[in-house]
């Protein structure tokens, strides 16, 4: 795992309300921090998503919707690129 992307399941933890609709994802986190639910709702944080949800790329879902360097198959992520 990254720093980037523990960085963004650490936010998406600390950021979960769970008054909020449920949503079943998976949300999906890149090597780069950034991530995508599959699950319908209108954002990984306008819902609420368990940490069961979460997946790192190029998890089970076939169309991502960002590619980083771990779904181009180029890590170790070099920043230099």
């Amino acid at each position: 795992m990254t720093k980037a992307e523990m960085e963004a399941v650490e936010a998406i933890a600390l950021g979960q309300d769970p008054t909020k609709p449920a949503c079943e994802g998976p949300v999906v986190v890149h090597a780069d921090g950034s991530c995508e639910c599959h699950g319908g709702c209108k954002g990984v944080m306008e819902a609420f998503h368990d940490a069961d949800v979460l997946e790192p790329c190029p998890a089970s879902v076939p169309a991502v919707r960002h590619f980083c360097q771990r779904c181009q198959g180029r890590l170790p992520l070099d920043l230099n690129q």
